[in-house]
């Protein structure tokens, strides 16, 4: 028994070393805490280690360092500044394990704030400098072959047929800037 306490002393310093450089959902907490079990004290048996887990995941719940509810609305506010459509920042959230409620929620905030997938779209564009960001001369005939490729990359970034049409059809760089702010 006087292990397993020392175990999850040294759990609990390394799970507070680890929150204090990363923001972290439930899901991704247990999975570090489970790796680090294996590399401390490899001879506890598997209903130990999940009390050991369930008990510092408690605390850290309990002193509000492990929130998916935060986590969830960090994250989708970071892939949205990044250009993610609102189908990327689902599919990464529930990657991470977090409750769609959860998920759902942040996306309202997201659209609270004013942040459409359109304004998602000029972000990508502009940071990939693809569409009305694109710098390099262009030929006619090449015009619609790169139009092509772009409405390939955003729909594989998750935007639907309408927000592409939408954005590679803005002509005017001020215009989309303008959108953007």
């Amino acid at each position: 028994m006087k292990a397993l306490s020392e175990t999850e002393k040294r759990l609990e310093n390394i799970s507070l070393k680890y929150l204090s450089k990363f923001e972290t959902s439930e899901k991704q907490f247990k999975d570090f805490l489970k790796k680090k079990i294996l590399k401390i004290n490899f001879e506890l048996e598997q209903k130990e280690q999940d009390h050991l887990i369930q008990n510092i995941l408690r605390k850290m719940k309990k002193l509000n360092y492990v929130n998916d509810s935060r986590y969830s609305d960090l994250k989708s506010e970071q892939i949205f500044n990044a250009g993610g459509s609102k189908r990327m920042i689902i599919a990464k959230l529930v990657e991470k394990g977090i409750p769609e409620n959860i998920v759902m929620n942040s996306l309202e905030a997201l659209s609270k704030n004013n942040k459409t997938e359109l304004i998602a779209a000029l972000i990508y564009l502009k940071k990939r400098r693809l569409g009305i960001f694109y710098e390099k001369k262009i030929n006619g005939n090449d015009y619609d072959e790169l139009k092509k490729k772009w409405h390939g990359t955003l729909a594989r970034r998750g935007f639907s047929y309408e927000i592409v049409k939408q954005v590679l059809s803005i002509e005017n760089q001020f215009e989309a800037e303008n959108i953007i702010k």
